[in-house]
């Protein structure tokens, strides 16, 4: 039996675990994707999107994941620190080439590995809450926040 058979068949011990947790533990919802090589193996969702209206979740309701977006990208850019395709001492501007401002030069230091610690020197969360009270700015005005060089502090070195 293959790696990927075992992999499909030990799924199902997980979709049932997981049925059992979101009767058991009252969970509202769950989406769960499972991929292998680049194929989507497993697809799933369980519970409700809605409570009150009982509105079943399904595969295009969208999720405010916030904080662990960093876990996927820390993952993605470590994937390609180890396939030699960018180095942690890489300098930000060189995949963002916008990532320069006139008024602080703090910010052309900024490396990889920076942002990946959380010691770029940035502001944590910018100007405002976006996660909950406001739309989240569109990329143009972020771009824009950055040459004007929004609350930089200095970059630590690790």
């Amino acid at each position: 039996m293959s790696n990927k058979e075992m992999i499909k068949q030990s799924l199902h011990l997980i979709d049932n675990w997981l049925d059992y947790q979101v009767y058991i533990k009252e969970i509202p919802g769950i989406a769960v994707g499972v991929f292998l090589e680049d194929e989507i193996i497993f697809k799933k969702e369980y519970g409700y999107a809605n409570l009150e209206e009982k509105i079943k979740l399904t595969d295009q309701h969208l999720f405010r994941i916030a904080s662990h977006s960093k876990l996927f990208t820390a993952t993605a850019i470590m994937k390609l620190y180890h396939e030699d395709k960018l180095s942690l001492d890489d300098k930000v501007s060189k995949f963002l080439t916008w990532f320069t401002s006139e008024t602080d030069e703090n910010l052309q230091q900024i490396r990889v590995r920076h942002l990946l610690t959380h010691s770029s020197g940035m502001t944590r969360d910018g100007l405002t809450a976006h996660w909950s009270n406001y739309e989240f700015p569109s990329i143009e005005k972020i771009k824009s926040q950055v040459k004007k060089g929004i609350s930089f502090f200095e970059t630590s070195e690790i």
